[in-house]
């Protein structure tokens, strides 16, 4: 199944029947203005790359053209807590200095294969840490590492 397809489907099998009623407020929402929250104009436009490698435009806008980056400034500052905060700017910061040992640049840099490749690495690497804790999708299970390795 395409990503854009099974992305479409979570979201409405979970996110409609879930928050149906505020969905057909949000029209009323004020937005959040970028000043509100810990991030720059310059954190938001490198999120909206590396969420591009992630959700790239194809016949349809990608991650970039949504302005995910902006979502994601403000989804960390409202709802991640002080850790949570300081771990995804350090994992920021860590795909900059991964990117910049690799490849001599800067993620913003990189063209659009070398920034692939290098969140393939990182998918793997988070993969192989998941399996070694044994955690699956997010959530810890008591899966001896070779059942898990099945889903990897």
């Amino acid at each position: 199944m395409e990503r854009r397809a099974l992305l479409k489907l979570i979201a409405t099998a979970t996110g409609t029947a879930m928050f149906a009623g505020n969905a057909f407020a949000y029209k009323d929402l004020v937005p959040v203005p970028l000043s509100a929250t810990l991030f720059s104009k310059n954190d938001v436009a490198l999120f909206n790359e590396m969420a591009e490698v992630i959700i790239p435009q194809t016949d349809t806008p990608g991650a970039k053209a949504a302005n995910v980056g902006e979502t994601m400034a403000v989804l960390v500052t409202d709802c991640y807590t002080p850790l949570l905060q300081k771990t995804f700017k350090d994992g920021i910061n860590t795909i900059n200095t991964l990117s910049q040992s690799k490849y001599g640049k800067a993620f913003l840099q990189l063209d659009g294969k070398q920034r692939e490749a290098l969140f393939n690495e990182l998918d793997t690497e988070a993969k192989a840490a998941n399996l070694e804790n044994r955690v699956w999708q997010g959530v810890e299970t008591k899966q001896t590492k070779s059942v898990g390795a099945r889903h990897g």
